[in-house]
């Protein structure tokens, strides 16, 4: 069985049939982009070019002209959380020193550009503090599967591997879900490199 169908098996009335393949879409996408932006790509050569670089088997990778991590970097560069609103000015200051939030902001953006999805989880740390963790977009294995009625976040499911074993947990509160180009009536949002995919193709 596959994770997801695993988790159907778990949440039935969460994950009918039409739902499943979705997410399982989706999925499929976040590979390809993840893959992409890091260079792991397809490269089209000729049956002389490859003898002549010693490569013995397809897909070649490895030699890819990549400028998808080009395109994710420099928006995310320009990317800047403006400023927050709270009336306790010291404890937030103490809240963003104690969660780390320049690495986080960076995170975060780097995933919403690159997978068109992100997540932060409020939760709390080992002294029962209030944190956030980040999350990322479901991939087939593990990752956040956020469940909507109309536009309204009803639930998400939280699932990762743990020894082997596909562990998962409803989320019900306390999950901010950050969309990329997200369509009307679809749950996940789109990479920024989604549209360029094939151009890069062409490339190599």
């Amino acid at each position: 069985m596959s994770n997801l169908d695993i988790l159907q098996s778990r949440y039935p009335s969460l994950l009918p049939d039409s739902v499943a393949a979705q997410i399982d879409n989706a999925a499929a996408n976040v590979r390809i982009w993840r893959d992409y932006v890091v260079g792991n790509q397809y490269i089209y050569l000729t049956e002389k070019q490859r003898r002549a670089l010693n490569i013995q088997t397809a897909p070649y990778r490895g030699f890819a002209a990549n400028y998808m991590n080009m395109v994710v970097s420099m928006m995310s560069a320009r990317l800047r959380i403006s400023g927050f609103a709270c009336n306790d000015a010291e404890w937030l200051a103490d809240w963003t020193r104690r969660n780390n939030f320049d690495v986080l902001q960076a995170q975060l953006h780097d995933a919403l550009l690159r997978e068109g999805d992100a997540f932060l989880l409020l939760d709390y740390d080992q002294n029962n503090a209030s944190c956030l963790r980040m999350a990322y977009a479901y991939d087939g294995k593990s990752g956040m599967i956020p469940l909507y009625e109309g536009y309204q976040l009803n639930v998400a499911i939280k699932v990762w591997e743990e020894r082997g074993v596909i562990k998962s947990d409803i989320w019900e509160s306390g999950v901010i879900h950050f969309t990329n180009r997200r369509n009307p009536g679809k749950y996940s949002g789109r990479s920024e490199i989604s549209d360029v995919v094939s151009l890069q193709d062409a490339l190599n």
